[in-house]
């Protein structure tokens, strides 16, 4: 197995990021270009997610419309690939296929299916009942008012938005049943709202009107998910001096309430034409700490690093959905963060508390990321608290930041990959 061994010599960064391009962004914009191929998209993310989306779209464009046989469709480990592909499937006429990883098979997709079938589309589970993979066979949707469940994934309502508005007929509600993510459903309203459809929110019912994607061009923010690991390791370092470039304090993307969240623990970040900059300033992760991560799950794998580094106990809740991402995340965090002295527990289905060390740091820490590029990115910033850390599987961090490891050399860490077996 390949490993990256990590180490930072002087646990000072000085350092200027270039960040991808946000693959959220970039996966709603391609469906939204497949529906109106007159949008133009700059900067579209490089992620692995959505090389694999557009690889299926171009191959979905290029297929013969009056095919009778099955089209196979392979989502691989992209979970939004999956869930968009799946809405975008059902309304194409055809027979379909669409498929993933062995862990896409185990991410539930019932609440999506159900209501994809109750408007109309005709869809059957391959194997395991509300699991992937499934068959589609699409065609014209029904205009009809739903409930869904919305505490799974906010990518069942963002897929349904991004092709229910061109579907003629009269206005449909969709009424949200306990939604989490909510700044993703925001993302998608934002988006489609810039290509000329307009839907109305009251609460938790969304009522689209039928329309068309107007032709316009839009460039790709920089990913503010990715942002966490370097306000992450200003935390663990020594000083710090971090500008990453491009990035604005107006965003689409909930994951920016992170530069508050950090602000409040001391941290310096401020914005200005080169993008944002932070510096430690009078940073301490023992007063003020987040703690409710219902509508940001994807900020739990480094924040609850920086927690096991304080000097408190501190509750996670709204973290149920980790269970179900590209690894049982929680399960990842408690295997591997207890590595460092620190205890993880779970006192109910929907909370974590992060106990932290109690004694000294070990000298090297071999941590397995489960191939979950979260977890990669999130345990590397562990070489500032001068231990040497070995990364199993760092190849994974390509689902979403490609450049990860390169940016981290940039940044002063030392890095050196060997073959290991285990």
């Amino acid at each position: 197995m390949e490993a990256l061994h990590l180490t930072h010599p002087t646990k000072v960064i000085d350092t200027q990021v270039a960040l991808p391009s946000s693959k959220s962004i970039s996966n709603r914009l391609l469906i939204i270009k497949a529906l109106c191929p007159s949008v133009e998209i700059d900067d579209l993310s490089e992620a692995n997610d959505t090389v694999v989306l557009s690889r299926e779209l171009k191959r979905l464009a290029e297929r013969r419309a009056e095919r009778e046989d099955i089209f196979t469709v392979n989502a691989e480990d992209a979970g939004t690939a999956f869930r968009f592909l799946a809405a975008c499937l059902a309304t194409i006429p055809g027979k379909f296929l669409l498929t993933g990883s062995e862990r896409m098979k185990l991410r539930p997709v019932k609440p999506l299916v159900e209501a994809l079938e109750f408007l109309g589309a005709g869809i059957s589970y391959e194997n395991k009942m509300g699991y992937p993979p499934i068959r589609i066979s699409g065609g014209k949707l029904q205009r009809k008012d739903l409930t869904i469940d919305a505490s799974i994934s906010s990518q069942f309502i963002s897929a349904l938005l991004l092709v229910l508005p061109q579907i003629p007929g009269d206005d449909i509600s969709i009424r949200l049943e306990q939604p989490s993510s909510l700044p993703y459903i925001d993302m998608t309203l934002n988006l489609i709202k810039h290509f000329g459809v307009e839907v109305k929110r009251n609460d938790n019912v969304l009522v689209i009107p039928a329309q068309s994607y107007r032709p316009g061009r839009i460039t790709v923010e920089p990913d503010w998910s990715a942002v966490q690991y370097w306000l992450e390791m200003a935390a663990l370092a020594k000083q710090a001096n971090i500008t990453i470039g491009k990035l604005t304090k107006n965003s689409m993307q909930g994951d920016a309430v992170q530069v508050e969240w950090y602000r409040k623990m001391g941290m310096n970040c401020t914005f200005n034409d080169d993008g944002m900059h932070i510096s430690k300033g009078h940073f301490s992760s023992d007063g003020y700490f987040p703690e409710d991560f219902t509508h940001n799950p994807d900020l739990v794998p480094s924040m609850a690093v920086v927690a096991s580094m304080s000097r408190k106990p501190r509750r996670f809740n709204g973290v149920r959905n980790l269970r179900i991402k590209e690894t049982d995340r929680l399960e990842a965090l408690k295997n591997e963060l207890e590595k460092t002295g620190a205890h993880i527990s779970f006192p109910d289905d929907d909370s974590m508390l992060v106990e932290p060390l109690t004694n000294e740091l070990p000298t090297a820490i071999n941590f397995n990321t489960y191939n979950d590029h979260r977890m990669a990115m999130a345990f590397a910033p562990l070489a500032l608290t001068g231990m040497r850390v070995i990364i199993n599987n760092p190849g994974v961090v390509r689902k979403s930041f490609p450049g990860f490891w390169a940016e981290m050399t940039k940044a002063g860490f030392t890095t050196g990959l060997q073959e290991t077996y285990r």
